[in-house]
């Protein structure tokens, strides 16, 4: 072989070496990426922490895809590991964890509870149905501690509203007696209100309600004079907080603290803040 030869050989292996160099250190699509969707696929996305909407894919792209929900038809840039294919679920246990469909394009986070034919499913609001395996996705291990944690948020929601309950209800104090355009909070429904009286009569008050201008007659018994209340709220108890708009009702809250005439209170879902006895109508039995 001549000298030109030998240089054309070494040049050309030189050239081939950088190439494969050049491809073997390309990064690699995650071969994970979107958990093989394709275009026009049915998913089922997590949104925001353990809530969920079906919708079709129209693009997928390597860091994510975009996805035409099937409630309303907006369309939504998610990342590839917040979408799953709706699929049979493989293998469901009792006590998993789950992405369940409701109903038609609705799903939320669930437990297994039993399984059989068909699996019974429980909510994180205690609501609990059959369904076959097609309506059951197994989630990725963020999307487990996700509904977990739904699953807690939503017990301890219930059990602060089972001791709200039991503390009992706002009370007038003994010898009150209603004027006319006096400031009361009335219960209405559930829920528990700011209203004016406008008429008294010996089974009821009727009220304005502060939010509407409403006139209904309310019970005796429904009606309590605007606070500050004697005695005031203690500390372990519970009271309604007046809300900082007029035309919300009264919020539950429990008294963590007290000093120096302020209290500190927390709400169902455990948020502190400080207020002011004229802000607290306490519940009693």
């Amino acid at each position: 072989m001549n000298v030109v030869s030998k240089r054309v050989v070494v040049l050309s292996l030189a050239l081939w070496g950088l190439v494969g160099c050049r491809c073997e250190h390309e990064p690699a699509q995650d071969p994970d990426a979107g958990r093989g969707i394709s275009r026009g696929d049915h998913v089922v996305v997590e949104q925001t922490a353990a809530e969920f909407f079906e919708g079709r894919v129209l693009e997928v792209e390597p860091n994510g895809m975009r996805v035409e929900a099937l409630d309303g038809g907006a369309t939504r840039q998610v990342a590839n590991g917040d979408a799953y294919r709706v699929t049979r679920a493989d293998k469901p246990s009792k006590d998993d964890l789950a992405i369940c469909r409701l109903q038609p394009s609705a799903w939320v986070g669930c437990r297994i509870d039993d399984v059989a034919e068909k699996l019974t499913v429980s909510t994180a609001r205690g609501e609990r149905y059959e369904l076959g395996r097609e309506d059951v996705i197994h989630p990725t291990p963020v999307t487990v501690l996700n509904i977990r944690r739904a699953f807690e948020r939503s017990r301890e929601e219930r059990e602060f509203a089972e001791a709200a309950r039991a503390a009992g209800v706002p009370r007038a104090p003994d010898g009150w007696h209603a004027s006319p355009r006096e400031r009361v909070v009335a219960k209405s429904g559930k829920a528990w209100f700011s209203a004016r009286v406008r008429e008294i009569e010996d089974d009821g008050i009727y009220v304005e309600w502060r939010a509407d201008a409403r006139v209904t007659k309310v019970i005796l018994a429904e009606v309590v004079p605007d606070p500050p209340s004697k005695p005031g709220p203690k500390k372990g108890g519970f009271a309604l907080l007046r809300p900082e708009v007029v035309s919300r009702p009264w919020e539950p809250v429990k008294i963590v603290g007290e000093k120096d005439d302020r209290f500190t209170v927390a709400d169902a879902d455990g948020e502190e803040r400080t207020t002011e006895n004229r802000d607290l109508l306490p519940l009693r039995r």
